[in-house]
Parts: C-alpha cells; structure tokens; sequence
C-alpha cells in the first residue's frame, strides 16, 4: 500500500518549518504489514459434560514502513521504520455442560512476550444437544 499516509494534501502548510508537513506536495509513503502465522488445536470431547482443547501458534512479524515526504526547504525525510518479530502462543480451554443447552467456559490464553489473558464465559445454544 503507498500513498499519502504522513502528509495527506489535506495536511500540507507552508506557514511554519516547525510544523507538521512544511512542503508543498503530500507525501508518497509506502507501508507493507508483511505478516503471518497460524494456530493448531486438539480437542477432547469426555463424558458428554466435559470438552477441553489445547493449542499452540506461531506469528512472524515484519512490518515495513517507508516514509518518503520533501520538506518546503528540499530536505527529504526518507526514514524507514521496520520491525522484525516473532510471538509464540498457547492456550488451553474447556467447557463444563450444565444443562442440554447451557455450558460454562474457561480459557487461558498466554502470549508469554506480551500478555496473558483468562477468559471465564458461558454458551447458550439455540438447539437442544443430544
């Protein structure tokens, strides 16, 4: 994706060199989010009461953001600004049937580089289980 994305024409001024945007054309920025990853889950269905899962995944990140804005004084900002990480995630989850149509659930979620978030909830289902 590239365009005008630091200064939009919108944006440009040539009143003040220490302001925002000092030039006389908007930029023409480039951005690519250069992302992937995936997830793999196994689940466990027991007595009829009980089910789990458990999983885990793998993100690579490399964002890339090039910016390219002449300033009104010929200067041109050509700063690049890249990232290059990776994330690691597991996880774990269950659910307890308490009735044909209504279950309460739980589910730990890490991200260990970042946060780890427990979830407790609950279902209703529109149709009666077997």
């Amino acid at each position: 994706m590239s365009g005008p994305i630091t200064c939009p024409a919108d944006q440009i001024q040539t009143s003040s060199a220490s302001r925002p945007c000092y030039g006389r054309k908007a930029s023409d920025d480039t951005y690519r989010p250069n992302m992937f990853g995936g997830e793999g889950i196994l689940g466990w269905t027991g007595s009829g009461r009980l089910s789990a899962y458990a999983g885990a995944g793998y993100t690579s990140i490399k964002p890339r953001f090039d910016v390219n804005f002449t300033y009104a004084t010929g200067v041109l900002d050509d700063t690049r600004v890249v990232l290059d990480d990776t994330r690691i995630t597991a996880f774990i989850g269950g659910a307890l049937r308490v009735s044909p149509r209504a279950a309460l659930t739980a589910e730990l979620y890490s991200v260990p580089q970042d946060v780890t978030t427990i979830r407790v909830g609950g279902s209703w289902s529109l149709r009666r289980g077997s």
